[in-house]
């Protein structure tokens, strides 16, 4: 029998040991705070049997000094990404990219395990 999740998880992925395994995997409003996502990634690869739904703040966009200074001067650091930094880290951890699409401020990426592995 499968076991579904009935309510919010609150944690790292790099912490979180199971051998569960899902449809859909979404990471949004995360990415924005990973200097370094990778590591992440590629645990969120070892989770994700389908479908991974993220969202990357862009890098240079009108908006981008003014909200790197307002969440730097509170002491939060926030990262900014460009396409191809994106379809390097997300292929690094195992991740074919299927659709991508520039909202506003924001990549919204689609993708799907390599068969390949990594």
């Amino acid at each position: 029998m499968e076991r579904l999740i009935s309510g919010p998880l609150q944690g790292d992925v790099l912490h979180w040991n199971t051998d569960q395994q899902f449809d859909i995997t979404i990471a949004i409003g995360v990415l924005d705070y990973i200097a370094q996502p990778l590591s992440r990634l590629k645990a969120i690869r070892k989770l994700t049997s389908g479908m991974f739904l993220s969202a990357w703040p862009r890098f240079w966009t009108w908006r981008m000094p003014i909200r790197k200074v307002r969440l730097s001067m509170s002491g939060c650091p926030v990262y900014f990404f460009r396409r191809s930094h994106i379809f390097h880290y997300l292929s690094e951890a195992g991740f074919i990219v299927e659709s991508w699409d520039a909202v506003g401020q924001l990549y919204c990426v689609k993708a799907r395990p390599s068969p390949h592995g990594r």
